[in-house]
């Protein structure tokens, strides 16, 4: 029964709540119309409504007789215009065409079929009621052949954001692939190595004991040189865990935000691409603080990222709409911490709050960057 009702008369839930809407207005659309007909031409209005509905709701997905529904349909509503009940219909119609995921020749031949459907209803309207105004007719022309189009480039929109959003979804797949990749390459040839020797230094210095106790201490001392230096290893594996290029903090940022419906803006963030790694990590954690903050204080609807460089600094502006920073406490708002982080590299974090925040960050480009 589930499977039925989701197939026959509910939409598929990638289209969200906008199908039900336009559903629903269409009900209410056809109430003027089917309360002023009389006798059997309000059934047939009743009738014929109801079928443009479920030949409406079956656009949404993919049906080899797609062609045979459109006539359908514009019968139909060619048919309600007699009734004073087409206008909504053709409306309909028009963003429906618009919307289906159909090649951009159907697309177009529909559309003729339409425009051609609309100028016999008009014609044969005219002709039976003698009610004719070109302005009155040239809107509805417009509005017959420019819905479609116009349809078609909303889905197109939806279309490309959709993939934008699968798009960085595998993107972040492929830098926790590509981390995993380089932490078992660093395991491998660094730590692997080492311990191998290790134990290889530890099983002849076991046999050295009872023969040769000069040579037993000198593998176990070596051995102990050892230990220091993979325990060194371990540590600059661990840090550069924690380290995070820009585009990587950006991706998970943009996610942070879009759920918590800020709008994020970014500008010329390629160009930080090239910086250097102790760069890209030290403004990663400034755009991590600065995101914690906007969603924990800042009420924004709107955050802007703008990177630029000039011939001595890289420079990033973060900005947002809120309502700006009310306490400016010594380490407040985690200020304090972007502060010295970017202090460590000899750089200036300014902060101004008049239409919302603004944080400049500017760090030299002639200091030692690894």
């Amino acid at each position: 029964m589930k499977e039925f009702l989701q197939k026959q008369f509910l939409f598929d839930k990638k289209f969200g709540f906008m199908p039900y809407f336009w559903m629903i207005a269409l009900l209410l659309f056809s109430i003027q119309p089917i309360l002023q007909a009389q006798g059997w031409a309000r059934w047939l209005i009743i009738l014929l409504g109801l079928i443009f509905a479920k030949l409406y709701h079956d656009s949404y997905s993919y049906s080899k007789y797609m062609d045979l529904k459109i006539v359908a349909e514009i019968i139909i509503v060619i048919t309600l215009s007699n009734f004073d009940s087409g206008p909504q219909f053709w409306i309909y119609l028009a963003w429906q065409i618009g919307s289906m995921s159909i090649s951009w020749k159907k697309f177009i031949q529909y559309t003729i079929l339409l425009t051609i459907a609309s100028i016999a209803s008009l014609s044969y309207y005219t002709l039976k009621t003698g009610d004719f105004t070109w302005y009155e007719s040239l809107i509805g022309l417009f509005f017959a052949v420019a819905s479609p189009f116009a349809a078609r480039s909303v889905q197109t929109i939806f279309k490309k954001r959709v993939q934008l959003a699968q798009g960085n979804k595998r993107l972040e797949t492929i830098i926790r692939q590509s981390e995993r990749g380089r932490i078992a390459k660093d395991l491998h040839d660094n730590l692997g190595q080492s311990f191998s020797l290790i134990t290889l230094k530890a099983e002849l210095a076991e046999k050295l004991m009872t023969q040769d106790t000069e040579k037993a201490s000198k593998e176990l001392q070596d051995i102990a040189n050892t230990s220091p230096e993979n325990l060194s290893m371990v540590r600059q594996i661990v840090a550069d865990l924690n380290r995070q290029t820009i585009a990587e903090a950006l991706i998970i940022e943009a996610k942070n935000l879009q759920t918590a419906d800020i709008f994020m803006k970014s500008k010329s963030e390629s160009i930080s691409d090239d910086w250097p790694n102790n760069v890209q990590n030290v403004i990663a954690a400034v755009i991590k603080e600065a995101v914690t903050n906007m969603l924990r204080y800042s009420q924004a609807t709107e955050a802007d990222f703008n990177f630029s460089e000039t011939e001595t600094n890289y420079l990033l502006n973060i900005s947002d709409n809120g309502i700006g920073i009310k306490d400016k406490r010594e380490n407040s708002f985690g200020l304090h911490g972007m502060e010295q982080r970017v202090k460590s590299l000899q750089g200036a974090l300014s902060i101004t709050s008049i239409h919302g925040t603004n944080l400049a960050i500017s760090i030299p480009k002639d200091i030692n960057h690894d």
